[in-house]
């Protein structure tokens, strides 16, 4: 991560992410090091999601954002009909088309 000033007075910022660089310009050195910030966790968030497969995805969701106990059940029942059609695939690798074959085969919501 670097910032230098350009002759104009503006602020350029400049990151590298996983060999891919990105560089934009900004009035301030406050609003070029929350840009750097911003970019980085954007990557990171991508990166995450190239790997990250829809089960475990669905798994850390039960277990981590749902706790009423009456649509627990409903959720958990969910889950099991999406994990035997797309629980391998990777989260960021998921179509409008895998959802439409899911909700062929699926009651979901039921």
């Amino acid at each position: 991560m670097a910032l230098d000033r350009l002759p104009s007075g503006n602020v350029r910022a400049r990151l590298m992410v996983d060999g891919q660089r990105f560089t934009a310009a900004f009035s301030t050195e406050r609003e070029a090091s929350d840009w750097q910030i911003v970019t980085r966790a954007a990557a990171v968030e991508r990166r995450a999601s190239e790997t990250l497969t829809v089960e475990r995805c669905a798994r850390r969701w039960l277990g981590e954002f749902i706790d009423a106990a009456r649509d627990l059940d409903r959720y958990r029942r969910d889950v099991e009909h999406v994990i035997p059609c797309l629980g391998t695939y990777r989260l960021s690798a998921v179509s409008p088309a895998d959802i439409a074959v899911l909700l062929s085969r699926s009651p979901l919501g039921d």
